[in-house]
């Protein structure tokens, strides 16, 4: 093929200059690699390629654990700091080299998996086509996924489909699909990186290195899957550009769902469970379900405990979409809260009603300030208060009936009274001690749900912590602990301020009520294990969904109607 030139003439300049090197400079300034930023993402991307390549070396176990830990760490840490102190010659070569590091160590990884279990080769081609799906019906991709969360041991019970790996599917597909678009489509505005968000992705990152570099491959890769993975969901769904009509489409789903799932609930309180149902929950939890010798009601879940804390989740976020919303979708909002509080009295799970009367209050007291909501509302504030409590009251009188059920509840405001609650002190206790004596973690997959599938060996972690916290530390450490609690606490923060001083009715509304279901799930992982399970992916999504109301500038759109 005759190669074709074009000459080029420069003003004041005698020379010529070819179509191809006119190219080859065009593509340099659009990825920013020209003049000293090319000369410096030279030696960058050898460096990045060698902790790369010495990573995937210490995987396969040709190099200390030790140093391969540290240099693991060290690598990503580097290139982050290098990152926020960079100016505008270094930071696309540091970009390039962040995108290389990812790709090569993904690669690397991924053969690892592979020679572990080949069957991991077919999922490749399964995320390719969910990756189309959810490119063109993100929306729908991510309301799919929050149904599973709430219906997961039904459908399990009543169908072949594997739930976990399906969910899993979707979320991968999400992520492609995230990554094509910001390769292929120009944003034509800026994406705001808050500091919440940037200390939960170091969070992520930090606990991804560390599952690689785990003793337990198996172990550690499962307990970061079925925790870690679901809490980058909130960045996902925070950052993958969705429109403002994509996440009204998405909260209303939500509420949508919390209907189905909170009147199944009130059918099987009614009815009782099916008896796949109840053979799931007996394997499940056997004895841990049952309350004063009665079985829980267990919905759609294979635990009360399960069923508590979805409703103890959604319910805020039901709330603030029903003080959002108008016309009719404000009904499906109410009753789906209305639903969720019945469920979760009935399943007899007290920290799920203290979690939830927390984020509903803090629901309603940052409705009352924020800025969206102009005029006096003092009003709408009291009715949806009245109805709150009415509902409360309502479902606390049909599903506790017994003097020892009132007693339960009871005990929450004299908690040294109650036997479970000096249970868990004196375990909590026992776990700290053991923290101490390990504080750098006893490394991912050695608490939690990977310990009972893996572990050989019975330790402090063999017994059910009952506290999410104790767990992080447990598995990863003092520090890493301290990380995620600032993740938690600096994402909440900056959620209610935005949600406080936002014009836009419709995006504050919707983050307030994010704002609940994170304090919801805060609540419910001081008592228990809820840091793992789909309960928590559902609220690390509708947290996304709070933070996409203001990740991106966008023009004002009208108010939800």
């Amino acid at each position: 093929m005759r190669a074709h030139r074009r000459n080029i003439a420069s003003p004041g300049l005698d020379h010529r200059v070819t179509l191809t090197e006119v190219r080859t400079h065009d593509l340099r300034r659009r990825v920013g690699l020209s003049g000293p930023s090319a000369l410096f993402a030279v030696p960058l991307f050898a460096a990045t390629c060698w902790w790369a390549f010495a990573t995937y070396d210490a995987v396969w176990g040709t190099l200390d654990m030790e140093r391969a830990q540290l240099l693991a760490l060290a690598g990503p840490l580097v290139l982050g700091l290098a990152l926020l102190l960079s100016g505008p010659l270094t930071r696309p070569p540091l970009k390039a080299a962040g995108v290389a590091a990812v790709a090569v160590g993904a690669g690397m990884g991924g053969a690892v998996l592979v020679e572990q279990e080949p069957r991991v080769v077919l999922a490749l081609p399964a995320i390719l086509i969910s990756a189309a799906a959810c490119v063109r019906h993100p929306a729908a991709a991510l309301i799919g996924a929050f149904v599973l969360t709430g219906t997961f041991n039904t459908i399990e019970v009543f169908t072949p489909l594997p739930v976990g790996a399906t969910v899993d599917l979707i979320l991968a597909g999400l992520w492609a699909a995230a990554a094509w678009r910001y390769l292929t489509v120009s944003r034509d505005r800026p994406v705001w990186i808050w500091p919440g968000v940037a200390v939960a992705t170091a969070y992520v990152a930090l606990t991804l290195l560390q599952s690689v570099a785990g003793e337990d491959l198996y172990a550690s890769l499962y307990s970061f899957r079925i925790s870690v993975w679901y809490f980058a969901a909130a960045l996902l769904v925070g950052y993958m550009g969705l429109s403002e009509r994509q996440l009204l489409a998405i909260a209303r789903g939500i509420s949508v769902v919390a209907v189905l799932v909170g009147a199944y609930a009130l059918y099987r309180w009614i009815a009782g469970p099916a008896g796949e149902e109840l053979a799931a929950a007996t394997q499940a939890a056997g004895k841990y379900n049952l309350v004063n010798n009665e079985l829980r009601v267990i919905g759609s879940f294979p635990t009360g405990p399960h069923l508590a804390a979805w409703t103890g989740i959604v319910a805020p976020f039901c709330l603030g979409l029903a003080l959002t919303l108008r016309d009719g979708w404000r009904l499906v909002a109410a009753a789906g809260g209305a639903l969720c509080v019945l469920g979760l009295l009935a399943s007899s799970t007290r920290t799920g009603l203290l979690a939830a009367v927390l984020a509903g209050a803090l629901v309603m007291l940052l409705y009352q300030l924020a800025r969206g909501f102009l005029g006096p509302h003092l009003g709408v504030t009291a009715v949806a208060l009245a109805c709150a409590i009415g509902v409360g009251i309502t479902a606390y009188s049909l599903t506790v009936d017994s003097e020892a059920d009132r007693q339960r509840y009871a005990n929450l405001l004299a908690p040294e009274r109650d036997p479970s609650v000096q249970a868990r002190i004196t375990k909590w206790s026992e776990a700290w001690r053991d923290i101490r004596s390990h504080p750098l973690g006893r490394g991912m997959g050695s608490s939690g749900e990977a310990e009972k599938r893996y572990s050989r060996f019975a330790s402090i972690s063999s017994y059910e912590l009952d506290n999410s916290y104790l767990h992080v530390a447990t598995q990863q450490g003092v520090a890493m602990l301290a990380v995620f609690v600032a993740s938690l606490l600096m994402l909440l923060g900056g959620m209610m301020r935005r949600g406080l001083t936002s014009p836009n009715r419709q995006r504050a509304g919707i983050c307030i009520g994010a704002v609940g279901s994170l304090v919801a799930l805060m609540v419910l992982m001081v008592t228990g294990l809820y840091v793992e399970g789909l309960p928590a992916l559902a609220a690390w999504l509708i947290v996304g969904v709070g933070l996409a109301q203001f990740t991106s500038t966008e023009p004002p759109a009208r108010l939800a109607g």
